[in-house]
């Protein structure tokens, strides 16, 4: 069988895996469209999934060990295997990654230690509860803890948190360092790791006399995201490319403590890049379609008014004018959302074999990126809405309908700390482990979640609805 200009390596890395790809429920069979096309021709043609049909296009990443990896979700193979402005890109990645796995840690600590607080938690527990709590920008709670924990070690290691409480939030001004992480230097000629780590992190007192008990700080995570940003940044500057795209990409995942600061510096970032060209590889392979959808939902995490925007960039942005349609009297109906990810899937689909006039197994593939962005940026707008429980109905379908190829670690371990926050670690505890060779700092939030589950399982109750 010839595939054109397809090279070989690229194609045994993302062919060789059909064989144990799951089948997604709308790309079996094309179907003939019963109903008006979803998308205008000259709309679908702008997708970079759409693009990916076309070997001369596809071809510039192919061959590229970093692009093929993430193809095959091999995480740890595409960072080091990524170069120029790819390895921008996976930095943000890791780094909005880490960002998550420390929500998901907060989450967890603040549970153990206030909801689920048995008799045993010592003061010591105070000092994680507050990091936790400063993560999760409940500054007065946190202060409150900090403000009475006894032990001096812990009195110290909780004082580089005070600046963030007085100034109600993180800046870039606040440096918060790690206090059993080595961080490697921030360098691009060679591709700096950070050494294992042992887990737990040390342990505290608790009640009961001699006894102690093994803990994780999260502040180890935070410094892992920071450090994977500012690699970010770096290797954009050095690059030539406008390193404010990092922040229009985590955007999305930005922690609680940070969320005033993102907000604040928007607006000018908004302006700045709106006119500006986005380098492709910030699109291929992502939950981004088309540039513009970058910054529909960049502007969206900071909007009080999501409606609005999302009508403002429905002419420009593909996922804006899709989600657009799906809003009936303020509100996101959640199975016109659904409807509109599977057609759009099938759109994909028949499209790449039309313009390319024949059909190739890698299609189905690259499709099902399509269904994917919608249900994750259907996720994102319904949380905007204050629609959690829809929110929850759309991570659930994401996260089941994805083809391998398609399943996005970012994602995932964002619902992974969703869940989490409801007090529902079961899943979250399985996406650790599925992850634990490519992320191995995620034992760090592993400690907490196991915890967590132990607790809930002492109670009476049964442990907190997933959705």
């Amino acid at each position: 069988m010839m595939y054109g200009l397809v090279s070989s390596s690229l194609l045994f890395g993302w062919l060789g895996g059909l064989g144990c790809t799951g089948t997604s429920s709308n790309s079996e069979e094309v179907k003939e469209p019963t109903q008006a096309a979803l998308l205008p021709q000259e709309d679908l043609e702008r997708l970079w999934v759409f693009k990916a049909a076309d070997a001369e296009w596809r071809g510039t990443f192919e061959g590229n060990p970093g692009w093929t990896s993430l193809f095959n979700r091999d995480y740890e193979g595409a960072l080091s295997g990524a170069s120029g402005s790819g390895d921008v890109r996976m930095q943000s990645e890791f780094a909005s990654i880490y960002r998550q796995a420390t929500q998901m840690h907060s989450h967890a600590t603040n549970h153990i230690y206030d909801t689920d607080r048995q008799e045993e938690d010592g003061n010591d527990t105070l000092y994680l509860r507050g990091v936790a709590r400063t993560i999760l920008a409940d500054y007065e709670g946190a202060n409150s803890d900090f403000t009475v924990v006894e032990d001096e070690k812990l009195k110290g290691m909780s004082l580089q948190w005070k600046s963030v409480l007085e100034g109600k939030g993180w800046t870039t001004e606040h440096v918060l360092e790690g206090n059993f992480v080595n961080v490697p230097p921030l360098t691009s000629s060679a591709k700096a790791k950070f050494r294992p780590e042992s887990v737990p992190h040390f342990t505290i007192n608790t009640t009961v006399e001699g006894v102690t008990a093994g803990v994780t700080d999260g502040t180890e995570l935070w410094v892992r995201s920071r450090w994977h940003e500012a690699m970010a940044r770096e290797m954009a500057t050095q690059s030539g490319m406008d390193p404010r795209w990092v922040d229009v990409f985590m955007a999305p995942w930005v922690v609680p403590m940070e969320k005033a600061y993102a907000k604040e510096q928007s607006s000018s970032i908004l302006k700045s890049l709106k006119d500006q060209p986005l380098d492709e590889a910030w699109l291929f392979l992502s939950r981004n379609l088309v540039p513009e959808d970058a910054l529909f939902l960049y502007e969206l995490q900071f909007s009080e008014q999501p409606v609005e925007v999302l009508n403002t960039w429905s002419t420009t942005s593909v996922l804006a004018k899709i989600l657009s349609g799906c809003i009936l009297e303020g509100v996101l109906d959640v199975p016109k959302v659904l409807d509109a990810a599977g057609k759009l899937e099938l759109e994909v689909l028949e499209g790449m074999k039309v313009s390319q006039g024949k059909e190739e197994p890698f299609y189905p593939l690259f499709a099902d990126f399509a269904e994917q962005s919608v249900l994750i940026a259907g996720v994102m707008v319904a949380e905007k809405l204050g629609q959690r429980e829809d929110s929850g109905r759309l991570r659930l379908n994401a996260r089941d309908l994805a083809l391998q190829n398609s399943k996005d670690a970012l994602f995932l371990t964002s619902f992974a700390a969703w869940d989490v926050e409801n007090r529902y670690p079961l899943r979250a505890q399985d996406m650790v482990h599925k992850y634990s060779g490519d992320f191995p700092a995620f034992k760090v939030a592993g400690h907490p979640l196991g915890t967590l589950q132990i607790r809930l399982g002492r109670s009476a109750g049964v442990p907190g609805a997933a959705n």
